[in-house]
């Protein structure tokens, strides 16, 4: 498991450092206050430090040598210090470390806390560099190495491009602009076509002194924009900002279009995407059948047991049908007490068989809450055969469902 790392002279000091750590990220954190402590917990065989909090001074070593010890085993620093001036901040970030925090108040340890979970995230994340100067490609990387980000490079647009076809999830590109084959503006330009704002962020970079070059990345499509040469401290705020703008449009997405209670898709995001789902699958020549699984009386169980049972009759329904459509195209919780979902069928698969199963389930499940057991059913209606449109097959599906319910419920109804 991933561990931290707290070198200090100061027993107290590690100490407050590594509750904070674990209180707020869960991270394992192990501590020392000497540096030949700290090499013996890098060089232990079990040890799996993805960051270092690094004091500079201990006495058994010359100031700063647990920082190299620390870069030589390919660990990530963090230096706190309670001395700072600009020489010591030019020999700190001379040695490549993540960033450098003053002791000053609990603000430092929260600046801690999240510069520690922003390396951890950095680590699945895809940046593509893209400059046609060796040089200044390799210092940008560089830069975004120490960070732990993934790092692609290109040397000019079409090359970026093709790159980003094959990695479709990268999230952030830095461009140059004046590059041989396909310029900055170009580049920022087709791939907006592809990728908004919220979906992948770009910062242009130029040395050009035409100040006109940041107002024309912009409103080419770039979020942000950086000058060369530019201080490491920058160039990582600027990083961090515009990855965060892009993680928090997520899960911005991810609360509309997902249902709190029982973490399935919602009914916004079926039936935005159906049309798509069903564009798909008829180029593949493949069937597409739509689903629709009510709980019967939820009313009923509401009223007699409690809301508390209500919900866990959902949660327990949800369960079930993910269980038994692993490889189902959607499911989602489309209304109070209705389920929807989008399937597809192996070659001698049986869809019929496959909902008397969910149905069998729900019907033998038995809940307990609060000391009371609480049974229940559902109708499943099913819509079998291709309509215009998928709104058409919901509708379809949701009729068959009512006729089962009409029928006396804890049934399964197909149309085809």
């Amino acid at each position: 498991m991933s561990e931290v790392l707290v070198v200090d002279n100061s027993k107290w000091f590690t100490s407050l450092v590594a509750e904070k750590i674990e209180s707020g990220l869960n991270f394992p954190v192990k501590t020392a206050q000497t540096y030949n402590q700290a090499i013996d917990l890098i060089d232990s065989e079990t040890s799996d430090f993805f960051v270092s909090l690094l004091g500079l001074y201990h006495e058994d070593a010359e100031m700063g040598a647990i920082v190299d010890f620390a870069i030589s085993r390919s660990i990530p620093v963090i230096v706190y210090t309670g001395k700072f001036n600009d020489a010591l901040r030019e020999t700190i970030l001379s040695r490549k470390v993540i960033d450098y925090v003053i002791k000053e108040d609990k603000h430092s340890l929260d600046y801690i806390v999240s510069l520690i979970r922003r390396i951890k995230r950095n680590e699945t994340i895809k940046v593509l560099v893209v400059d046609d100067s060796t040089t200044a490609r390799n210092h940008i990387s560089g830069l975004l190495d120490v960070h732990r980000f993934r790092v692609f490079k290109a040397e000019d647009g079409a090359s970026a491009e093709r790159i980003l076809a094959d990695h479709t999830d990268i999230k952030l590109i830095i461009t140059d602009y004046n590059m041989p084959n396909m310029d900055g503006f170009k580049l920022i330009r087709n791939v907006r076509k592809q990728y908004t704002k919220e979906n992948l962020a770009i910062i242009g970079v130029s040395g050009d002194s035409n100040s006109k070059l940041s107002a024309r990345f912009i409103k080419n499509g770039a979020n942000d924009f950086l000058t060369k040469p530019f201080l490491a401290e920058e160039f990582y705020c600027r990083i961090t900002q515009n990855i965060e703008m892009i993680e928090r449009m997520h899960e911005i997405r991810e609360m509309t279009n997902k249902d709190e209670l029982t973490g399935l898709s919602s009914r916004k995001y079926f039936l935005e995407n159906g049309d798509r789902f069903m564009k798909d699958m008829r180029e593949r020549n493949q069937p597409l059948f739509v689903s629709i699984i009510g709980i019967d009386d939820m009313r009923m169980i509401n009223d007699e047991f409690g809301f508390d049972a209500g919900d866990q009759a959902l949660l327990n329904t949800a369960r079930i049908i993910r269980q038994n459509f692993p490889n189902s195209v959607l499911v989602s919780r489309i209304g109070g007490d209705e389920f929807g979902v989008v399937s597809l069928l192996k070659e001698n698969e049986n869809l019929k068989e496959r909902l008397e199963t969910i149905r069998g389930k729900i019907e033998a499940a038995e809940l307990i809450v609060s000391g009371k057991k609480v049974a229940y059913t559902a109708s499943i209606g099913v819509c079998a055969r291709t309509a215009d449109t998928f709104g058409h097959m919901v509708v379809r599906a949701e009729k068959m469902m009512l006729a089962a319910k009409d029928d006396g419920r804890n049934k399964v109804v197909m149309d085809g």
